[in-house]
């Protein structure tokens, strides 16, 4: 079972803050694999979330903190980051955005090595043309600085189409 609560403020005319945490129940079948020869507890997986934003007309921002608290149920496996992100309209159908993503986990005493390869950051940049209410176009660029391994570059165009 999984159980969850969370609840929005709006303490003022376009502002956010946004509190989320969940927890589930731990059962042998959902168990993460332990690494060989490593004797592992387990526990209740948690998560908390942590938000707050503003938005009007032409600008939107946010900043965000999740964690995951005994990942797979394993005592002691975190998993966390810190995010923001921003947007802003200079001109009718037309956006300009960032993000900004921090990963990071923490690793039971008991494993030999880290668990997970997908710490590090991510940062995204690019620009939003929309032509039509049904149909956005973004390019972007996005750097991919993993900590445990070579950072990669990437231009991606994104289409989205509303039918």
């Amino acid at each position: 079972m999984r159980y969850a609560a969370g609840i929005s403020v709006f303490p003022i005319r376009n502002v956010v803050f946004r509190v989320y945490g969940d927890v589930y129940s731990e059962t042998d079948e959902q168990h993460d694999a332990l690494p060989e020869g490593v004797l592992g507890k387990f526990g209740n997986q948690y998560s908390l979330a942590l938000f707050a934003g503003y938005q009007n007309k032409e600008l939107s921002g946010g900043v965000e903190y999740n964690r995951v608290f005994n990942k797979g149920f394993v005592k002691d496996k975190d998993y966390y980051g810190y995010f923001a992100y921003v947007s802003y309209s200079f001109a009718p159908k037309w956006r300009v955005y960032a993000r900004y993503d921090l990963m990071d986990s923490k690793t039971p005493h008991n494993f030999s090595s880290a668990w997970n390869n997908l710490g590090g950051q991510l940062m995204v940049g690019g620009i939003e043309y929309q032509p039509l209410k049904q149909v956005k176009v973004s390019p972007n660029f996005r750097n991919i600085n993993p900590d445990r391994a070579k950072s990669e570059q990437y231009l991606f165009v994104n289409l989205d189409i509303n039918i």
